[in-house]
């Protein structure tokens, strides 16, 4: 019984030290935010994301009456995998 209850607290501590370690990346990312030096970790090097031609947060955005037009976006998962090559309505 006593070693169940060992791997069973250790189960548990392992699960504990995850969400410390969640909630610690929210804080220092919230905290980033409010002093407006935040900075997205990308998966990608920078170097493939040069070659595949991917700049984020470019574009241009105009806000117009009560409707949404999509113009050339693409759909790009933070590997680099292009789910849709700009896609227009």
């Amino acid at each position: 019984k006593a070693i169940g209850r060992i791997v069973t607290s250790y189960e548990d501590i392992q699960r504990l030290a995850g969400y410390t370690k969640l909630v610690s990346n929210i804080k220092k990312v919230l905290q980033d935010l409010e002093t407006g030096s935040y900075q997205r970790e990308m998966v990608m090097s920078k170097e493939d994301m040069d070659e595949k031609k991917l700049e984020p947060n470019t574009g241009e955005h105009i806000s117009t009456d009560d409707h949404i037009k999509f113009d050339k976006v693409s759909v790009i998962t933070p590997n680099g995998d292009i789910l849709v090559n700009e896609i227009e309505f």
